[in-house]
């Protein structure tokens, strides 16, 4: 038996699962590590700024219980902040494979 493709006719569900919410808040992707939702936002800048964290705060009030995110920027240092991890872009697949691991961050 051959599975059938699955379409988004409802365009609210779509955004909403995929991280995108009506006043235009939106996390990159999310991504789901059973049986928790895990934001990840991906800036191209070297520098952390606190606006950086902005979605991933809105995110974690909108999903309390959800574990926190992580950013993921073009600068060379990874940190623990209570916002979230931060990881250079280089250490991506480290930091997928501690989500992978952990059953999030």
């Amino acid at each position: 038996m051959q599975n059938e493709p699955f379409y988004f006719y409802d365009v609210v569900l779509a955004a909403y699962l995929l991280g995108i919410e009506k006043e235009g808040h939106e996390v990159d992707p999310v991504i789901g590590i059973d049986p928790e939702l895990v934001p990840i936002e991906i800036k191209s800048g070297t520098t952390i700024t606190a606006d950086y964290f902005k979605e991933l705060r809105y995110f974690s009030r909108e999903f309390p219980s959800a574990p926190a995110g992580a950013l993921v920027y073009a600068g060379g240092e990874n940190q623990e902040r209570s916002e979230a991890t931060v990881c250079p872009v280089r250490d991506m697949a480290r930091l997928m494979k501690k989500l992978e691991q952990r059953g999030g961050l």
